[in-house]
């Protein structure tokens, strides 16, 4: 099992969990546009869990301004460095 979180000054966090059923968790969230009338945190992030047949499904979302949207598994989303989204994908 994990669990951790880690938040800055700005508002900018991460977290991740995992519990002893194999359901994972992991979300990061960014301040975009800070201080601009557009201020808001884009956020991607991504869960798992074991399903009847005892296969692994995964899913990657993200979301912003425009909404919450379920992604490919592998899609960059705007506004999220490449990097942060490569740590989900594991």
């Amino acid at each position: 099992m994990l669990n951790m979180y880690t938040i800055d000054g700005k508002g900018n966090y991460r977290f991740r969990f995992k519990t002893s059923n194999g359901i994972e968790r992991e979300e990061t969230g960014i301040k975009a546009y800070e201080g601009e009338p557009n201020e808001h945190l884009s956020v991607v992030g991504k869960y798992s869990y074991i399903n009847e047949n005892g296969e692994k499904v995964s899913v990657l979302y993200s979301a912003n301004e425009r909404g919450y949207h379920i992604l490919p598994l592998g899609t960059n989303t705007s506004g999220v460095p490449g990097n942060v989204v490569a740590t989900l994908l594991g």
